[in-house]
């Protein structure tokens, strides 16, 4: 078994999850348009690209019960062929946007399955430091896959919104291969048993609160990640039509990519980080950098003022994601995995449905900038509360710990 080529196949797997919502960003004031003749058609193809997140929020705590009783590799096998289907789907039904909706749906379900059973198997074949450089890359190429298939999408949709759809046919590509080399761990549950002490730990409030804290942490993540897909295509056009000047499709999914591009860099760096801060603090500081970022997005007249706002909440969110994954995975029991994990992907997904639901009418009666604006405060709080946390940790000098339910 070639395991330089099965890792980098679960690495290309991983772009395969920003590629579902964030390729065909670009394409959304056009397809707005040709769907105008619709009521409440902004919203509902803005939901085009959010409702996978509602798909995969339901769908993903029952994938991972199966995970954790059935053969990952198969129900990775099955996905990536449902995903190829259904992406490429939106294609072809230009003519009916509900159509176009329920393709995505199970698009969603297909990558529930895709993200919980790859980075449950990576929890299988690495362990310690290594699995956190691992899945620092893995978060990585997800940044860098979205920098690839945003500039794609939006370079495509220059010549029609339907177009950008074809890239989900990448899915038939990785098949093959994802069949001839993805091997099923032999005994899943005998790597990386947790200590007695760890053990112990299971049952007590602290820990519990931790968890749950991650779950909603990474609703947080995700809800302020989509903000950009979402709504950046149109706030970047009402800057530019102000200042007179032209923003294509391109121009805008290049823009997107390069905050992606920032945050795959930082994440794939995310072993060195670990080793200084620990994980409240490196929560904190990535919560204050996105903050920031929107902060200065909300200010922004030019679109070279927008890229480095956006640059520095990629940043942010470099840091953010490899370090709620990790923190779940050094201690979660083997056979929890697949349940742990399609919980947390769950909550992920819960933040990019509500992203649209929740700041569509923030956007209606204040408009872009001023959402922005509060939405950085209301980051800059939860940073805030990271911080505390952080301190109070030093101060008792207590060993963080996070543990699975049970």
């Amino acid at each position: 078994m070639n395991t330089s080529i099965r890792n980098l196949l679960l690495l290309l797997a991983s772009t395969m999850t920003v590629m579902a919502s964030a390729t065909i960003s670009p394409a959304l004031p056009d397809m707005q348009k040709a769907f105008q003749h619709i009521e409440n058609s902004e919203m509902l193809v803005k939901l085009v690209m959010t409702i996978p997140g509602l798909a995969i929020a339901f769908s993903a705590p029952l994938v991972g019960l199966l995970i954790d009783r059935w053969k990952k590799t198969h129900i990775i096998f099955i996905a990536t062929l449902i995903y190829g289907v259904s992406g490429i789907a939106g294609y072809f039904f230009d003519h009916s946007l509900y159509a176009i909706l329920i393709s995505r749906a199970l698009l969603g379900i297909a990558v529930a399955a895709i993200m919980v059973g790859c980075t449950t198997l990576i929890s299988d074949y690495f362990n310690g430091a290594e699995r956190g450089k691992y899945i620092g890359l893995q978060a990585a190429f997800g940044g860098f896959g979205g920098v690839l298939f945003l500039s794609l999408g939006g370079y495509l949709a220059d010549f029609g919104w339907t177009i950008p759809f074809l890239i989900y046919a990448s899915a038939f590509i990785l098949l093959p291969g994802m069949m001839f080399f993805l091997n099923e761990p032999e005994n899943r549950h005998t790597h990386n048993v947790l200590s007695q002490d760890q053990q112990q730990a299971v049952q007590t409030k602290n820990s519990k609160t931790l968890l749950y804290s991650c779950y909603i942490m990474a609703t947080v993540e995700v809800f302020a990640l989509y903000m950009v897909p979402l709504h950046y295509p149109f706030y970047i056009q009402e800057i530019t039509e102000l200042n007179s000047s032209i923003t294509s499709s391109t121009q805008t999914g290049l823009s997107i990519a390069i905050m992606l591009l920032m945050m795959a860099l930082v994440s794939s760096f995310y072993n060195f980080f670990q080793k200084m801060a620990s994980y409240p603090l490196l929560h904190a500081i990535g919560l204050a950098l996105l903050a920031l970022g929107y902060a200065l997005l909300s200010q922004v007249e030019t679109q070279t003022q927008a890229i480095l706002a956006l640059c520095i909440s990629g940043t942010g969110l470099g840091l953010m994601r490899p370090n709620l994954v990790i923190w779940l995975l050094t201690i979660i029991q083997p056979q929890h995995r697949g349940k742990i994990l399609g919980t947390l992907t769950s909550f992920f997904f819960i933040g990019q449905f509500i992203a649209p639901v929740v700041t569509q009418p923030l956007i209606e009666s204040m408009g872009y900038a001023s959402t922005f604006e509060w939405i950085s405060i209301f980051l800059l709080m939860i940073s805030f509360m990271y911080f505390v946390t952080w301190r109070i940790q030093l101060y008792k000098n207590q060993p963080e710990k996070v543990v699975t339910e049970s």
